[in-house]
């Protein structure tokens, strides 16, 4: 801590650690601003507070009323605050990078000093720093992260000094991106062409490179992983007929997850493309309606939380009196360390069978990751908070 925790305290070690005012008064140091929605903020924590707001463009008034007195410093440090809000999105945001770039040629996004006694400091060490997302914010992934479960929208960064405070305070969004589908099998070929694709993972919201003390959802953010694909569906094929598996649905983030492609061949479908806030589903099986049979193949398998998985065809015709053994896709998980839906098995009857597996779904991103060895932060949720938080590590 820059000001001791405990004795007699000197007027220019204040002065050290929260800058000097004009009239050197320990009073002036009284101050209650609103920085984004974090409102009403003392110089640091349990520092008395004005009777009236201060900040940018507001002209001060006298508060000779509120009490303050040295020993209400012991162990204050030094508040600012990376505030994010000036765009309404951002993707993939290094916050420490951000903090370090800020100038008046790169005023976005914006450190305010508590206070404005005086300007950002490089070194942090005995400081506490916020990453602050404004609400109707939004920090993204990019399409380019997809199926990489570590990447996050909003990394800490690992390089804060040794000793620095930091804290998150989320009253926007924070959202990974969805996992594409997997493609389904195909209706002809070998076994592994006749397999359904795997899902895509999501992405994660945060990623913790350094040691975080707290993260607080208001009640108004959301901190959100994002969604794994479905798995498509296998294909399958005997002596007469074939058919191509479907698509699996795509994972719900931003950039959402694309439904997947059916397979090469006859009969599958594609699967549905995700949204900022529901999965696809996956794309149905489908049949050979004629007499003398067909050959049903599974359903795509739907995208991660909330996504339902294409449903398998029943086979027809007198030769083939029995339901078909093809399987459905399996739904998307919204569970802890939920994922997307599995893809659906074929099935075929005859001779020559060829019958596809359906792809594996994709694993969900972390709603909160953070590298092995470090401490896990108190975390305040007041809003919502949509996936695992875990060590998963951060990339």
């Amino acid at each position: 801590m820059s000001i001791q925790s405990s004795g007699k305290l000197k007027f220019s070690e204040i002065e050290n650690e929260f800058g000097g005012n004009s009239k050197r008064s320990l009073g002036e140091y009284r101050i209650k601003q609103t920085v984004g929605e974090m409102e009403n903020l003392p110089l640091d924590e349990n520092i008395p507070l004005r009777s009236t707001a201060t900040g940018p463009g507001i002209t001060p008034t006298p508060d000779n009323n509120t009490p303050i007195k040295f020993s209400d410093f012991h162990g204050k440090r030094l508040n600012m605050i990376v505030v994010y809000g000036a765009s309404s999105s951002y993707t993939n945001v290094r916050a420490k990078s951000d903090y370090m770039n800020y100038s008046n040629s790169h005023p976005d996004p914006e450190v305010v000093v508590v206070g404005g006694f005086r300007e950002r400091q490089e070194a942090t060490g005995t400081r506490k720093v916020f990453i602050h997302v404004r609400q109707n914010t939004t920090i993204q992934s990019s399409s380019a992260n997809k199926g990489k479960r570590t990447k996050c929208s909003l990394k800490t960064g690992d390089q804060w000094t040794t000793g620095t405070h930091l804290e998150l305070n989320i009253a926007g969004t924070i959202i990974g991106a969805g996992g594409d589908g997997g493609r389904g099998g195909d209706d002809s070929g070998g076994q592994n062409e006749v397999n359904g694709n795997s899902g895509q993972s999501g992405t994660s919201a945060i990623g913790i490179e350094d040691e975080v003390q707290k993260i607080t959802i208001q009640s108004t953010g959301s901190v959100i992983a994002g969604a794994g694909g479905g798995g498509g569906g296998g294909g399958s094929k005997n002596d007469e007929y074939r058919r191509a598996g479907s698509g699996g649905g795509g994972g719900s983030g931003i950039p959402a997850g694309n439904g997947g492609t059916e397979g090469n061949g006859n009969g599958g479908f594609n699967g549905g493309n995700g949204s900022a806030t529901e999965s696809g589903n996956g794309g149905g099986g489908d049949k050979k309606a004629s007499n003398g049979g067909g050959v049903a193949t599974g359903g795509g398998g739907g995208g991660g939380f909330d996504g339902e998985g294409g449903e398998a065809q029943t086979k027809s015709g007198s030769d083939n009196p029995n339901n078909s053994q093809a399987t459905d896709g399996g739904d998307g998980t919204s569970g802890t360390n939920g994922q997307g839906g599995n893809g659906g098995n074929g099935d075929a009857e005859g001779g020559n069978q060829k019958e596809g597996v359906g792809g594996p779904g994709g694993t969900n991103g972390y709603a909160i990751t953070r590298n092995s060895g470090l401490s896990a932060p108190n975390i305040v949720i007041n809003g919502t908070l949509k996936g695992e938080i875990d060590d998963g590590g951060v990339s």
